[in-house]
């Protein structure tokens, strides 16, 4: 087996720039960075030490999604980060570059290996003992003109001297991203090499620049003991042979004194070592024996994490409820102690995936005055790869490609009043003095679909499912459906909910459809509805449930339920047998008042007058 050992040289860091190093407590990671940012460069660099102290990767795919959610938090957070890592696993290494370098020297060859800027890039292969890799960020890449002769030059074991080349220092020094420059040398050695591995690690973290190099100090050398030892036994044995009968007799006399406790005290100590060493095995044997079955469960959750992240938290919640039993049950302090531990961690795993995020900041996706500069969004609605927004004050509608930001004001006509629309990928219909058809493809003004009735005149929502119209009319206490496909603009609407179903409409607070509708209501309440029926729906698996008013999307293309709820300033994701996937909160959701989501884009959007907020999925 192989391990690493390294030495790294970062500039001194700023007040929002800074580059750093991160060991993975496993010995067989290491880790260069450096990060800038207006104000939240120390959050994000707490929040990577502690993805790196509490995530340990068994493969390739889970070092790289490790990493990619660094990168994404990044992004998140509007940090710039370059980062650069290694990882030693048996026999094999993985390097992952993203906005960085790596170089190596094998044997009398060496060369540029990996670089990547805007992507993660990652590289698998073999190692060998004696192969350096030289770790550069971007900001540092400048530097490898002056490291490259070096490498061509010196043995493996003195590659970390690179680091203290005075023109290294003096390329680095006061130059205008020295914070942001990091070089880590990474040293390939042998298994036997592995205690001096952990020590290199721990006893060398990122030396940084300082204005005057510190004298070095004079370590005493393998010789040094060996000359001071070898002494020592010299004049042992000249008094014990001396030619002076004094000096010997007394000398062997002393020594046989001291031998014979010695010889005692000897077998004193490898007995209590002996019986310390049994009762330790046999305390591990138990503890392995007791953890066994919980850390096989949290591996296959961790499996299961991968590919159904709501029953991996079932699951997960059920075994802190085991942990949680048996750490209260009477026993040795050793093993409640070790119980406690793997509680701790578990309960950590499940912090990962519990789907509970708060923000501090929200991005802005697009600001509406862009386009026009007094456009205040009432309603919003989405297909796959378009956000379509309804000035209801103006009667204007705009459409936003969410890929291109490209935003269009629809030639739909001009008509004296608006007041909801609902998309499908042909057709944008509308709905004011009567419903209107739009062709997303052409540029002719709306066409009506349906005269102006009572239920029209009246109605608060549109809902869209294949060829039928669904207008929720809160006066008549009912959802009432059109045809959009015959002729007759004045067909006659069907009451769409069957009587009986205990619904006050009063209360609805929104409309969803997806071949099922999907009603909100002033208290949080979530019904589903088919075929006009109420259809059993309840919603599991959150921490905290809904009671405020709050809104709903989904449409036939989308696999979950997104709902904002304002007061509690969160958006909340359910997949549609209401089983909880995801949480996001933040201050600015509170002026929210509608959200849709582009699945395919993997975003959630949440309209607040003007401004687009963007939400990851």
């Amino acid at each position: 087996m192989l391990k690493l050992t390294q030495r790294a040289l970062v500039g001194r860091s700023t007040e929002n720039q800074r580059s750093g190093l991160i060991v993975h407590p496993t010995q067989d990671m290491v880790v260069i960075y450096a990060a800038s940012s207006g104000s939240t460069t120390e959050a994000f660099l707490a929040y990577i030490q502690e993805q790196f102290d509490h995530d340990e990767p068994k493969i390739a795919l889970e070092f790289h999604q490790l990493l990619d959610r660094c990168l994404s938090t990044a992004a998140r957070m509007e940090v710039g980060l370059s980062m650069i890592a290694v990882w030693v696993v048996e026999e094999r290494i993985i390097l992952a570059a993203y906005q960085g370098s790596v170089w190596l020297k094998r044997g009398a060859k060496h060369g540029q290996i990996l670089s990547a800027e805007d992507k993660l890039q990652l590289l698998e292969g073999n190692a060998q003992a004696g192969d350096v890799y030289l770790l550069l960020t971007s900001a540092a890449t400048s530097l490898s003109a002056i490291v490259q002769s070096q490498l061509e030059r010196l043995q493996p074991e003195q590659a970390s001297s690179i680091l203290d080349l005075p023109e290294l220092r003096a390329a680095m020094s006061g130059v205008a991203d020295e914070s942001v420059m990091g070089v880590s040398v990474v040293n390939i050695v042998q298994a036997d090499k592995k205690q001096q591995a952990a020590q290199d690690l721990h006893d060398a973290p990122a030396v940084t620049l300082s204005d005057q190099p510190l004298p070095a100090q004079k370590k005493a050398t393998p010789l040094d003991l060996f000359v001071t030892v070898a002494s020592g036994i010299k004049n042992g044995i000249s008094q014990l042979f001396s030619h002076d009968v004094y000096v010997r007799q007394r000398y062997q006399k002393s020594v046989m004194k001291v031998g014979v406790v010695v010889l005692i005290a000897c077998i004193f100590v490898v007995a209590g070592v002996w019986y310390w060493r049994s009762q330790q095995m046999e305390q591990q044997q138990e503890v392995r024996s007791a953890l066994q079955p919980y850390q096989s469960q949290l591996e296959d959750i961790r499996t299961l994490s991968l590919s159904d992240t709501v029953k991996a938290r079932q699951n997960t919640e059920q075994l802190i409820t085991e942990l949680e039993a048996q750490s209260q049950k009477a026993g040795p302090q050793y093993l409640q102690t070790a119980l406690s531990s793997e509680l701790a961690d578990v309960k950590i795993f499940y912090q990962s995936i519990s789907g509970q995020e708060e923000l501090s900041t929200l991005p802005t996706f697009f600001d509406l005055r862009l386009v026009q500069s007094n456009f205040l969004a009432s309603r919003i609605d989405a297909t796959l790869d378009t956000l379509f927004f309804l000035d209801s004050g103006q009667k204007k509608i705009l459409a936003l490609n969410i890929e291109k930001k490209q935003s269009t004001l629809l030639p739909i006509g001009e008509y004296p009043d608006i007041r909801a629309l609902s998309t499908d990928d042909k057709f944008l219909y509308f709905l004011g003095e009567g419903l209107f058809r739009f062709t997303l493809s052409g540029t002719d003004v709306a066409k009506i679909v349906e005269n102006p009735d009572d239920t029209i005149k009246t109605g608060q929502s549109l809902g869209l499912f294949d060829k039928y119209l669904y207008v929720l009319n809160k006066e008549q206490n009912n959802i009432f459906r059109y045809d959009s496909g015959d002729d007759a603009l004045s067909g006659k609407s069907t009451g769409w909910v069957q009587s009986g179903q205990g619904i006050d409409f009063n209360q609805v607070q929104s409309m969803a459809i997806d071949g099922d509708v999907w009603l909100t209501t002033q208290t949080g309440e979530i019904k589903k509805l088919s075929s006009g029926k109420v259809a059993n729906f309840s919603v599991t698996g959150m921490k905290e449930s809904f009671s405020t008013p709050t809104t709903i999307f989904t449409k036939p293309d989308i696999n979950n339920l997104y709902i904002l709820e304002p007061q509690k300033s969160r958006v909340v994701v359910l997949n549609k047998n209401g089983q909880f996937i995801k949480e996001v909160k933040n201050e600015n959701l509170a002026a929210a008042t509608a959200v849709v989501a582009s699945e395919k884009n993997q975003k959630a959007f949440a309209l607040s007058g003007s401004i687009v907020y963007e939400i990851a999925l």
